[in-house]
């Protein structure tokens, strides 16, 4: 059961984060300054949910 939680804790966020950079990189590779936008914000979405999920579970 302890490995599940270090696994929640550690893979996850990384794994969302990775996904995250893959999207914007997917949609920024089509020249399109709406879609780069997209692409970013859905990554600032995701490093916040992270981010405040971490400062979550460390108090």
């Amino acid at each position: 059961m302890r490995y599940w939680h270090h696994f929640k804790r550690a893979f996850i966020p990384i794994a969302l984060i990775l996904i995250g950079l893959a999207i914007f990189y997917t949609l920024s590779a089509r020249n399109n300054p709406a879609l780069t936008i997209l692409g970013a914000v859905i990554v600032g979405v995701i490093l916040f949910l992270v981010m405040r999920h971490m400062n979550r579970v460390e108090d």
